[in-house]
């Protein structure tokens, strides 16, 4: 099967599955809220924020291994890959049994990150170690599912989650409507986890028969082991900067505004996720490919490659952007949660503003883990961290919530995307940062007016009714499409885009 098939195929597993989950999780969300209280939503996010900061321990080896495996199985050199397989095995044991033992070990301290506790959750100590029980689970073997992602075969994981999450989902909503039970939900959680990365572990012995072959592993080349040391000491730097940053919002607004606050949060972070995780499952689909094609191919082909991919990713990230501003508000509102579950437009405009900046740096990010490059920007992560905790405090005191998310964004755009974009342009295709500063500042010009024109138009329907979402829905698909197909209509990459979808539909 060709790169592009094989990314073809990952895309839409990947899409189809994403939507199964999405479904699933918004009727899972919509039945805890009924009969469990939004404080619980709170807990979710505060510990989900605290094992991301424990999953330091990972150190970054995952990218580090998924890019030192691509030459070998390029060249089915399976006693290398064995050999470093064998290693990553190891040391992802040693990293479950620390996030297990160290988890555990920060329980006592858990209530000093809650404001304040209600009345009405018990048990958050319990509620802790399962969270911590659950992460620790799946880097026993994590390993095993990075030569999935290495060969191009993401659409394994997928498939496999898909299943699984469905029918964690309906147990989930079934036990809670019959015993109201968090705990329960939680179990449940856990033992999809375990089952889940058995199936996976089952499939890999099945798919790759070498890697339990009894003769002796190869030697690594000493070029391959170079490699994996460097990349692994600069993502440590990115684990730890990257981790702080994304954790940094949920323990503030614990911190300093509740867990009311953030339970409310935590409903418009699930449908931020469930886009986010559309579009990332597309990257993340094809980011091996990409790092075959960089193996083989020069640098200005890479660079056409990518202007391609990027044009997709700033048509997604503006139409889905858009489109959340203007409809998320009213889909809690009539649909969903109701009014009570609502959070201000200001805070949900520096909200969507954030997620539109990050999702316009997906497709750098893809070709610098692709390019295997994250030792130029070893210590951007730890800069963008120490400005967004230090900015985020600083306007949270002066301005409340918002403050929390603005400084999220200054942190993103005066650290993260002018400094990746760097490091991509000038290691991966050697070229000026001028040709993205360019490219980048006219999308963006695009982008804004597109969502001025659709608010405004938008705006005379302010009432929150089924008919008036419907119209909203026909604005928001008419107005950005329509003005990114005259303005890029008779370029490559919009030709590019055509085609892509054509073979989406053909498959």
């Amino acid at each position: 099967m060709s790169r592009t098939s094989k990314s073809i195929h990952n895309i839409i597993v990947a899409v189809a599955s994403q939507i199964i989950l999405i479904i699933t999780g918004f009727a899972a969300r919509k039945i805890f809220v009924i009969y469990l209280n939004a404080e619980y939503l709170g807990l979710n996010g505060l510990f989900s924020s605290i094992l991301t900061v424990l999953s330091l321990t990972e150190l970054g080896l995952g990218p580090a291994m998924i890019f030192s495996l691509y030459k070998p199985l390029a060249e089915e050199n399976f006693s290398v890959c064995r050999s470093l397989m064998d290693i990553y095995r190891k040391a992802y044991r040693v990293i479950g049994s620390v996030v297990l033992v160290v988890g555990c070990c920060i329980t006592p301290f858990i209530q000093y990150l809650i404001k304040d506790i209600p009345e009405n959750v018990t048990g958050i100590h319990i509620i802790y170690v399962m969270f911590v029980i659950n992460t620790a689970i799946s880097y026993f073997f994590s390993y095993k599912r990075s030569i999935i992602t290495a060969s191009q075969n993401q659409y394994l994981i997928n498939e496999v989650h898909a299943i699984l999450y469905l029918l964690m989902n309906i147990i989930q909503i079934l036990l809670l409507v019959l015993t109201q039970n968090y705990y329960l939900f939680l179990g449940v959680q856990i033992l999809s986890t375990f089952i889940e990365n058995i199936i996976l572990s089952i499939n890999v012995d099945r798919i790759y028969p070498w890697l339990r072959a009894e003769e002796k592993a190869g030697r690594i080349p000493q070029e391959i082991r170079d490699g994996i040391i460097r990349n692994v000491k600069a993502m440590i730097f990115h684990r730890i900067g990257g981790i702080i940053s994304d954790a940094i919002d949920n323990i503030l607004i614990s911190k300093f505004f509740g867990l009311l606050f953030l339970g409310l949060y935590s409903n418009y972070l699930l449908i931020l996720n469930a886009v986010n995780s559309i579009t990332r499952m597309f990257f993340t689909s094809i980011t091996a490919s990409i790092g075959n094609f960089g193996v083989e191919k020069s640098y200005d082909d890479s660079y056409v490659l990518y202007r391609k991919i990027q044009f997709f990713n700033f048509w997604l990230a503006s139409f889905s952007s858009i489109s959340i501003f203007v409809l998320m508000n009213p889909f809690i509102d009539i649909f969903w949660l109701g009014k009570d579950y609502l959070i201000s437009m200001e805070i949900l405009a520096v909200v969507v503003l954030n997620f539109y900046i990050n999702n316009m740096r997906n497709t750098i990010l893809t070709f610098k883990e692709a390019f295997g490059l994250p030792w130029y920007d070893r210590y951007k992560p730890l800069v963008g961290a120490a400005v967004n905790l230090t900015v985020s405090i600083f306007l949270a005191n002066r301005w409340g919530v918002i403050g929390v998310f603005i400084g999220t964004t200054i942190t993103q755009l005066f650290v993260n995307v002018w400094v990746e974009a760097y490091v991509v342009f000038r290691h991966g295709f050697q070229k000026p940062i001028q040709m993205f500063l360019k490219e980048y500042i006219i999308q963006n010009i695009v982008f804004i007016t597109s969502l001025v024109l659709t608010c405004s138009l938008c705006s005379f329907l302010s009432r929150n009714s089924f008919w008036n979402f419907i119209m909203k829905i026909l604005i928001c698909i008419i107005v950005p499409n329509g003005l990114i197909c005259i303005i890029y209509g008779r370029t490559h990459e919009f030709q590019y885009v055509l085609e892509l979808a054509r073979q989406l539909l053909k498959k």
